[in-house]
């Protein structure tokens, strides 16, 4: 009874570490290979909740603290504009941290002039370990 206890529980642990959700043990054990991999994913759900509108969803990519100052900034934001494409530029690693500068690429067109704009979008994201990975640490535009 013992073994199978031991087996079930290795097989439990052996599924947290291999980071098939969000929160497993390697978003705590995360190297850099994995944080580069964790952020692509968190990446890509972050800005596909905001290109639909979800604020719920995209607010949940956000530090806590950070969130009512950019939950505001994107209410704004939404009321006179209107997305058309968001395209990744770059992604920087900061070295020797867990901190990335991402360079986003946004085409929209201004309500009511129906003319398409972009600009390129600066997010900072930092790596919480402990708290379930890469969070938007801030965001402007440029």
């Amino acid at each position: 009874m013992l073994r199978i206890a031991m087996l079930s529980f290795l097989c439990l642990l052996s599924s947290c570490i291999t980071g098939t959700g969000e929160g497993g043990l390697l978003s705590v054990v995360a190297g850099s290979d994995s944080q580069s991999s964790l952020l692509s994913k968190k990446l890509e759900k972050y800005h596909r909740a905001v290109y639909w509108g979800n604020m719920e969803d995209a607010l949940s990519y956000i530090l806590p603290e950070k969130r009512s100052f950019l939950s505001a900034e994107m209410r704004k934001r939404r009321q006179k504009e209107r997305l058309v494409d968001m395209n990744i530029d770059s992604i920087e690693m900061v070295p020797d941290s867990n901190r990335a500068i991402v360079k986003v690429a946004t085409r929209y067109y201004a309500t009511p002039v129906y003319k398409v704009i972009e600009r390129t979008e600066t997010e900072s994201w930092v790596f919480k370990r402990f708290d379930g990975g890469w969070y938007i640490e801030d965001h402007t535009a440029d």
